[in-house]
């Protein structure tokens, strides 16, 4: 699961996200590499 979906740049835009509403793009190593 390393594929990036276009919510990246909304997650970006959220720089305080926790990424809880990204639960379904990304995991908890995707979150370790972006914080």
């Amino acid at each position: 699961m390393e594929k990036v979906s276009i919510h990246e740049i909304e997650l970006d835009r959220c720089n305080s996200c926790n990424g809880i509403w990204f639960d379904e793009y990304w995991t908890l190593e995707t979150l370790k590499i972006r914080f």
